[in-house]
């Protein structure tokens, strides 16, 4: 992303997506490229990682809730922006946890 020497952001926000509209639950920290110090790169490999307490207030009802993240790149020189959205993966937050076997 550095070759040309432009600097671009990275926005990440994780949502709760449900039937009529999508619920911010984490929004990261903004990430700025290029990271120095380094060589040019045509990439870099970013990754976005949270460990959140979730309360039954959180949850729209019971069963899968259904989470997405949305990301935003922008060149901070010309402020043109580009927006992705993750797949969606069902989690059911209110699933009593398995067991651990022993072996």
């Amino acid at each position: 992303m550095n070759i040309l020497g432009l600097r671009h952001s990275l926005d990440c926000q994780l949502l709760i997506r449900d039937l009529l509209n999508e619920v911010p639950i984490v929004r990261f920290p903004l990430r700025s490229f290029p990271q120095p110090p380094g060589p040019a790169a045509t990439h870099e490999h970013v990754v976005f990682e949270t460990v959140r307490y979730m309360t039954f207030h959180h949850l729209h009802h019971l069963g899968k809730e259904r989470f997405v993240a949305k990301l935003t790149l922008r060149n901070e020189e010309t402020g043109e922006s580009l927006t992705s959205w993750t797949k969606t993966i069902a989690v059911d937050l209110a699933a009593e946890p398995r067991a651990h076997r022993r072996q």
